[in-house]
């Protein structure tokens, strides 16, 4: 066993032992000599005591003179008796720490519970990447005011009455939680399971990730686990792959039990340990996960078929089911006009958002989809899937026609600053033998705030309406409404020769900051209609599609 691992869990037992007012004199003198001696320790125990969830309303209100806590109260876990010496301790540590790391940050309240986009940038520990048939319980306290796929969370508590969520860790590992089942996010490192079953893998970089409970601990030293806790705090836990260690207390005397592939141990919950056979099949929530992604798939596959089926619908590309070498994309729509297939240049063939599906990866300034739609139409939506992987440059092109012609529009990103990028469309008319005259709509909303829950290398849909009889503009994201500009001068559009992810280079950009616009990033589905989407509809391409 390493000595960081047996530190951290030797630091562990302390702060149990001190928040059940059991400490004996020798430990007293530990816990002092690691606080004035020991700043890796002393910072573990602060993290330990400071985000206990318990003891953070508490912490959350002492200033650096009051640490005076009225005898007649007793906070979570803690005695009478334990709360004077407890909170001597805290504060020797609170002022000790200091010198070392600067202001303490301020905690995350659980009671106020939402925290702002600066919040979880800075305080962020994981983010939510599947979710399936969750039904919330009243004891959630997270960070976001509301949970769906790719929502970043602080520290706080989840309560699920039923359905599965998986979470990733910042630290690398994956748990996914089975519903009935409560657990603490207290850190990047570091989960708390009050009762409920869950599964684990820990890949090496994430080593020493911690799963505690009211009766043992476990230390993932990289491995596949699941482990399980009732209600009166008994549970078990199954090593799936790899090894882990589990500590548990009984009668002040700390028990530590290695355990490998294919074993496991029962706690009770006095944490007496008995060794049992792992029960693989108990956790098989990762593949159930897998299996219900593979229906919201063929729900996608039935779902679009009735778009291609609409007669609004022009160009409906999937991406889907070509080799590695085919040039070509297919416009799935039955109302296709002839010769609108897309040419594949320099793109590769990936996975898209489902196991099994397809998508377009775009990596440099020569890739993109040349297609040709002929005509010109009074309204128009355009729809795609999007992964973003990276903001290479000031203006992101997701669909360009050429600017030769006498009508034609764009379909930006526009990279405002770091962090912040916005969705773009604009409509431009060139009378013959006279100046161009173009229209911008424009959303100001950041599709990559942490807030929103959309990050750079997850899946989003983009959407954007032209409206002539509303004469709007309509901007959408995940289903959202994000954006409504006014059209003053309706009149028609024109596609002709465009690419999709790239725009057709003029050199009247060469060594401008113009110059470069392609996509960074792939797209799994992409749909132009010649007819108005209605909010309802493009939530619904949202909520059917989302992986």
């Amino acid at each position: 066993m390493s000595k960081h691992v047996a530190d951290s869990r030797r630091v562990g037992y302390l702060a149990e032992r001190l928040k059940e007012d059991a400490l004996t004199e020798s430990e007293q003198a530990e816990l002092q000599d690691i606080i004035r001696n020991q700043p890796e320790a002393r910072k573990y125990l602060v993290e330990l005591l400071y985000l206990s969830v318990e003891l953070r309303d508490v912490v959350s209100h002492w200033t650096d003179q009051d640490f005076n806590i009225k005898s007649n109260v007793i906070y979570g876990w803690f005695t009478k008796s334990a709360i004077a010496g407890l909170a001597a301790v805290i504060a020797l540590t609170f002022f000790l720490w200091r010198p070392w790391g600067g202001e303490p940050s301020s905690p995350v309240s659980v009671a106020d519970g939402i925290m702002t986009e600066e919040q979880l940038d800075a305080e962020g520990v994981a983010v939510v990447s599947r979710l399936s048939g969750v039904h919330w319980g009243e004891g959630t306290t997270l960070s976001i005011p509301r949970v769906e796929n790719g929502s970043p969370l602080g520290a706080g508590v989840m309560e699920i009455l039923k359905g599965l969520v998986q979470i990733d860790f910042y630290s690398g590992a994956t748990v996914i939680i089975e519903g009935p089942a409560k657990m603490v996010i207290e850190s990047a490192d570091q989960g708390r399971l009050i009762y409920g079953n869950l599964w684990a893998h820990v890949p090496p970089p994430a080593r020493g990730f911690k799963i505690l409970t009211e009766a043992f601990d476990v230390v993932d030293l990289g491995t596949e686990i699941g482990v399980s806790v009732n209600r009166d705090g008994e549970g078990e836990v199954h090593v799936l792959d790899g090894e882990v260690e589990v500590f548990s207390n009984v009668d002040g005397e700390q028990q530590d039990k290695l355990l490998q592939t294919g074993e496991g141990v029962e706690v009770n919950k006095d944490g007496v340990q008995k060794s049992i056979t792992a029960r693989a099949d108990d956790f098989a929530v990762a593949a159930r996960l897998s299996g219900e992604a593979q229906g919201r798939f063929q729900q996608w596959k039935d779902s679009q078929q009735l778009w291609r089926e609409d007669p609004g619908v022009i160009v409906s590309y999937d991406f889907d089911g070509g080799s590695a070498w085919d040039s070509t994309v297919k416009n799935m729509s039955t109302s296709a006009l002839p010769d609108t297939e897309g040419a594949v240049v320099g793109c590769k063939r990936v996975e898209g958002r489902w196991p099994g599906k397809q998508a377009l990866e775009f990596r440099n300034s020569s890739n993109r989809v040349r297609l040709n739609v002929p005509g010109e139409y009074k309204d128009i939506t355009l729809s795609c899937w999007l992964r973003l992987d990276a903001v290479d440059s000031p203006e992101i092109s997701l669909f360009h026609p050429e600017t030769k012609q006498d009508r034609y529009l764009h379909w930006t990103l526009v990279n405002v600053k770091p962090g912040i990028v916005h969705l773009h469309f604009s409509e431009t008319t060139k009378a013959k033998g006279g100046k161009a005259e173009r229209n911008h709509y424009h959303s100001t909303w950041n599709l990559l705030s942490k807030k929103h829950g959309v990050a750079l290398g997850e899946w989003m849909h983009l959407a954007s309406v032209y409206d002539s009889e509303k004469k709007q503009v309509r901007h959408y994201q995940n289903g959202k409404n994000i954006g409504v500009s006014e059209i003053k001068d309706p009149r028609p559009l024109g596609i002709g020769n465009a690419d999709i992810g790239n725009w057709p280079y003029h050199a009247w950009a060469k060594g401008t900051k113009w110059e470069v616009r392609n996509l960074n990033g792939a797209i799994d589905e992409f749909m132009i209609a010649k007819r108005v989407l209605e909010p309802d509809e493009i939530e619904a391409i949202w909520k059917v599609g989302r992986p």
